[in-house]
């Protein structure tokens, strides 16, 4: 592939390419070298590397990870890819030009222990490769209408429900009802990467007084050690404010000082932000008085409807802050201030966190579901549920089941037929790796199609 061509090339084609290449395709190593494409591994349709759990073989042994791809070596650097831990199961970096002799000296990526293949002349990507490769239980899927997918998805959502279900009664019994349900919480508002460290500042924060809101705010932002000294930095008038009122509280019930927590800040949306989800979190526990599922249920108990308690809870953890909503840091003020938890990523915990622990709940103080109505009303508030946004399995099970992927559009009518997409891909296409040849997948389609003939 000549050099003056790799212009016209786009990251997106090259991932493409890549993903068609073919069990025993071979590329040249910028050593000199050759690696063997054993399993081109699992195209990423979300943030991180573009291949995951790849298998290679590079001077004689079997090498499994990630696979980075980019139109130029240096583009590593250029997006910020040195300084992100999701990149460090990265074990092979593809590119269509290497840049490292003529790339300028702050672009020269580190990759002492990434081998570098070179997608040129020896590559022979081919130039049409821009389909997403379906999959062997497609045709399957696309022979089925949209009544008869929509059931499936229904049916495998309402077990991913019960699921969820299980493991939050699980928690539940080991930690109590209320510190289980906060755990639950702290672990949403975490989202993608910082899960562990919410956890962390929630079991730090369980033997204090949860129904003092002042006392709480002070407890959260100081546990959290992302409270910086007002002194020490130049901070504007209401944020040097709001963080002189906080140190002066927690001061107050400081006891004594804990290990750092580890913030995971790279690959994540600046509105995404540790500080801006603990500022949401303060004013959602303020709302629960410090006792979630006492306030749920009352909630549930105050709902006329399915659909009203699924608007209900999302509007609890719906949160605008009077001024986080216009920063992200201590610092680093927005130019257009937002939610610091908008009404999208309060539907995704009403659905796949609340409801399912309020089930829980539900189901330890009756075990007999079917004359459990907290329990019936919850099931039924999932069904009724609206879809949550797209997601990177979503968009991938659409692509590779489904002869015209815009069909899942009209399939996924409700929450619980989306989560369903989620179940079946993660049961099945995940474990088996994307590899077809191994996955159970069109048994359970045939199964379910016995099922629904029978009734």
């Amino acid at each position: 592939m000549p050099a003056s061509s790799n212009k016209r090339i786009s990251e997106a084609f090259l991932q493409a390419a890549w993903r068609t290449k073919r069990r025993g395709a071979s590329l040249k190593l910028a050593t000199g070298g050759e690696v063997r494409i054993l399993f081109p591994g699992i195209w990423n349709l979300d943030a991180g590397p573009d291949f995951l759990g790849a298998e290679l073989e590079m001077d004689g042994l079997c090498v499994k990870g990630d696979v980075e791809i980019h139109v130029r070596t240096s583009d590593w650097a250029r997006h910020g890819h040195e300084n992100d831990n999701r990149y460090d199961g990265v074990v092979l970096h593809v590119v269509a030009t290497d840049d490292t002799d003529s790339a300028p000296p702050s672009l020269k990526p580190h990759l002492p222990d990434i081998p570098l293949a070179i997608a040129g002349p020896a590559g022979k990507l081919p130039r049409k490769s821009n389909q997403f490769p379906s999959g062997t239980c497609q045709p399957i899927f696309s022979s089925m209408s949209d009544q008869e997918l929509r059931a499936l998805f229904t049916e495998a959502g309402r077990a991913r429900f019960h699921i969820k279900s299980g493991a939050a009664l699980t928690m539940i019994r080991e930690h109590g009802v209320e510190h289980a349900t906060r755990l639950l919480i702290f672990d949403a508002f975490g989202y993608q990467r910082n899960r562990k460290a919410f956890q962390t500042v929630c079991h730090r924060l369980r033997a204090r007084e949860w129904t003092n809101p002042r006392e709480m705010e002070a407890a959260i932002w100081g546990e959290s050690g992302l409270l910086p000294d007002p002194a020490a930095l130049d901070l504007a008038p209401e944020m040097e404010k709001f963080t002189t009122e906080i140190w002066k509280q927690w001061w107050k019930i400081r006891e004594t000082a804990s290990p750092t927590i580890k913030w995971h800040r790279a690959g994540t949306r600046p509105m995404n932000s540790p500080e801006r989800r603990l500022a949401a979190l303060t004013v959602v526990i303020e709302r629960m008085h410090g006792t979630p599922m006492a306030t749920m249920i009352e909630l549930a108990g105050n709902s006329r409807s399915p659909k009203e308690l699924i608007k209900n809870l999302t509007d609890m953890f719906t949160v605008h802050h009077p001024l986080w909503d216009g920063w992200t840091n201590f610092t680093a003020a927005v130019k257009r201030p937002a939610s610091v938890l908008g009404a999208t990523t309060a539907a995704e915990i009403a659905v796949n966190v609340a409801l399912p622990a309020i089930k829980a709940y539900a189901s330890l103080a009756n075990p007999d579901n079917d004359n459990n109505e907290l329990a019936l009303l919850v099931e039924h508030a999932f069904e009724a549920a609206p879809p949550l946004q797209q997601n990177r399995i979503t968009r991938t099970a659409a692509l590779k089941w489904l002869a015209a992927p815009a069909i899942m559009n009209h399939v996924i009518q409700d929450a619980a037929s989306q989560q369903g997409v989620i179940h079946v891909h993660k049961r099945y296409c995940e474990p088996a790796g994307q590899n077809c040849a191994d996955c159970a997948l069109p048994l359970l389609i045939d199964g379910h199609a016995e099922k629904s003939g029978d009734t």
